[in-house]
């Protein structure tokens, strides 16, 4: 008898799951359309905004870099984050910043 099916997740480990799939979204560098369902998945398991963007900061060092810059615009958009508004904005209050 395996005591570990046997056993109802918490809420602590639903959401630590859904925070690792999050993770192995980025290592595998997934499609947009599957950040939406991980994100939602996170959320609706009590993870907030905070704690999703930093598992970007958490697999970093052993997904690398570029892996990460691919994941986070996926990720942000997956949460809502308007990133053609944002960079619109940056535009228009500082033209610099877009060299």
């Amino acid at each position: 008898m395996d005591l570990a099916s046997d056993r109802v997740a918490t809420g602590s480990d639903q959401k630590a799951r859904a925070l690792a799939c999050v993770a192995a979204h980025v290592a595998m560098g997934a499609e947009t359309e599957t950040y939406d369902r991980a994100v939602e998945a996170a959320i609706t398991s009590g993870a907030s905004p905070e704690e999703i963007i930093g598992v970007l900061y958490a697999v970093a060092q052993e997904v690398g870099i570029a892996r990460v810059v691919s994941a986070a615009p996926r990720l942000a958009s997956a949460m809502g984050y308007d990133i053609e508004r944002a960079i619109e904005y940056l535009i228009v209050n500082d033209p610099e910043a877009t060299g």
